[in-house]
């Protein structure tokens, strides 16, 4: 009895846990609050469009950027809603469309939106599982065709392979300068490899186990491809790939939700001092002072985006060594 009693207090506080974070929002309200975040990048790209269009500006040019900012505004202040994960999805797709760039990203946005979209159902968690089956699919796929696209016979040699580029622009930033010598930069392109080989496979195993082990490993992939400067960055990737870690690890994703909107006064302000300061503390001695690194496309917006993949991929990694440490 003395055993039993302790268990059924562990399994009630979990039944709490989870009627409390289910009465604030699901996988798919936090993927759509997430979502309406990622979508401000278009809006901004749209903003700094009409910004240098010839004047005076035409309805069109000014249209657009309004246009995606209701799907990203509706997203953020609703975010449980079916009726705002449509409008969001159908927005982003119809601006991605028309407007996007000529981009791989770009693509995979508008397939992410129909993902959701394609597997809509009336019944709420019906539509959570379709949309997580669909989304994890995509991972799959992602993953092992980036994987495929890196057996050539040279990816594996540092001097050709860009994944050695990339890391050596990482550990280039001020602040990694002293692990350059020290990094073996040959043993990147097998590391890179050997991650988007085991991701689709850990999510094909599809357990609770190899699902918590995808979304560290992954998380932690995008957040280190994001950190060199543009246009070597690919945060624009990374700020994309975060909303989709949401249905690989709903609980964790979801006690993240919950944690940030309790925190908000001091999460947002805290934001807005980190981006102040990352570009001078990145790119101190590699850039004329007052100047951003060149973007393209040109969504202006490389301390932000980075600093945005940091937050949202530490809070996805802390949920879920929060959420083991408490099972």
């Amino acid at each position: 009895q003395h055993q039993v009693l302790p268990l059924r207090l562990v399994s009630a506080k979990r039944d709490v846990r989870a009627r409390a974070m289910s009465s604030e929002v699901d996988a798919l309200g936090v993927f759509t609050w997430m979502w309406a975040q990622v979508m401000v990048l278009q809006v901004v790209k749209l903003a700094i469009t009409a910004a240098h269009a010839a004047k005076p500006l035409s309805i069109g040019i000014l249209f657009w950027p309004c246009f995606m900012g209701s799907g990203c505004f509706v997203g953020l202040v609703a975010p449980s809603s079916g009726l705002t994960t449509a409008y969001l999805c159908g927005v982003s797709f119809v601006t991605l469309w028309l407007t996007g760039s000529q981009s791989n990203h770009v693509f995979m946005d508008m397939v992410v939106c129909l993902a959701v979209l394609l597997t809509y159902s009336p019944d709420r968690r019906r539509w959570v599982a379709k949309a997580t089956h669909s989304v994890r699919l995509f991972l799959i796929v992602l993953y092992l065709v980036t994987a495929l696209h890196k057996m050539n016979t040279d990816w594996h040699k540092p001097e050709w392979s860009c994944c050695t580029l990339m890391l050596v622009g990482v550990l280039a930033l001020p602040p990694f300068r002293w692990a350059l010598p020290v990094v073996p930069l040959s043993a990147a392109p097998h590391f890179a490899t050997l991650t988007e080989v085991g991701l689709p496979m850990l999510l094909i195993a599809g357990g609770p186990v190899a699902l918590r082990v995808a979304c560290v490993c992954g998380c932690i992939f995008h957040l280190v491809i994001c950190q060199m400067l543009s246009p070597m960055s690919v945060y624009p990737f990374s700020v994309l790939m975060a909303p989709l870690y949401v249905f690989v690890a709903p609980d964790a994703a979801m006690r993240m939700f919950v944690w940030v909107r309790r925190r908000l006064q001091v999460i947002v302000p805290l934001f807005a001092i980190v981006c102040a300061i990352w570009t001078p503390l990145m790119a101190s001695g590699d850039l004329p002072e007052g100047e951003a690194p060149f973007e393209y496309p040109a969504y202006g917006s490389w301390a932000p985006g980075v600093v945005w993949c940091n937050f949202a991929y530490a809070g996805l990694i802390g949920a879920m060594v929060a959420a083991r440490s408490v099972d």
